[in-house]
């Protein structure tokens, strides 16, 4: 049998490497973030590098919120085990490079907008977390929605309903087919964070324009019962977006 070549040898070993940084990384997402910077330190990683390493309260007058789940399973002997996951919802948690970390640090207590990126890098600990913040800007109230956005691509029979409060969170994800997410802060200010699913460019765009101007604004959603989890993020499907201002 014909021995492989030392070519053929390292194709196959890059190939198996990226499939695993796939399979195991954080998948890709790019997006913004609204609130305010709590805490913000520049880290030494792998005794060479240092990194910007912060938290974001997200919203208004929010505070440090976890997200407890657990899972129990059974043996074949009937033995049960139970096993509790807690997920820090909120700070969110970003790193920065070095060269913008003064940028992030001034802004610290003020009202801003986070753009980042996320993807399977983080899984070689360049930082303390998989998202790196692009760039950082201030809240600017005056520039607020003024007409309705809607989306008939909206899908969801379960129920219809409408909440306000203000668009905390947006992401688009995945390398081949997008997935737009958003989380809004409902009421005014607080710890009710809701995910939900947007079915278009447009309504993202209009969506952005909310979380840049911190505005309240009714959204109108509807719920599919059933909905597959590795395409989306909720069972809520972003039917309207307008202010809430009378």
């Amino acid at each position: 049998m014909k021995a492989a070549s030392p070519l053929v040898l390292l194709s196959t070993g890059v190939i198996a490497a990226l499939s695993f940084v796939t399979m195991a990384g954080p998948k890709y997402s790019e997006g913004y973030r609204a609130g305010i910077i709590n805490k913000f330190a520049v880290e030494k990683q792998w005794l060479v590098t240092k990194t910007g390493e912060g938290e974001m309260l997200m919203g208004k007058d929010s505070s440090i919120l976890t997200k407890t789940s657990t899972t129990t399973t059974t043996d074949t002997d009937g033995n049960v085990t139970t096993s509790t996951t807690t997920t820090k919802i909120n700070p969110w948690q970003f790193s920065t490079s070095t060269k913008d970390a003064a940028d992030f640090e001034k802004q610290m207590g003020n009202p801003i907008v986070i753009h980042y990126k996320s993807e399977v890098n983080g899984l070689f600990m360049k930082s303390d977390t998989a998202y790196q913040a692009l760039d950082i800007e201030a809240i600017r109230p005056e520039a607020k929605l003024t007409s309705i956005c809607s989306d008939e691509a909206a899908n969801g029979k379960w129920s219809v309903g409408k909440r306000i409060g203000r668009v905390v969170k947006l992401s688009r994800s995945g390398f081949t087919s997008k997935s737009y997410e958003m989380m809004m802060q409902e009421g005014d200010s607080g710890n009710v964070f809701t995910e939900m699913t947007i079915k278009s460019q447009a309504m993202y765009d209009c969506a952005l324009t909310a979380l840049k101007s911190s505005q309240k604004v009714v959204i109108e959603y509807r719920e599919l019962g059933v909905y597959n989890a590795l395409a989306r993020d909720s069972a809520y499907s972003v039917y309207k977006i307008y202010s809430a201002e009378k």
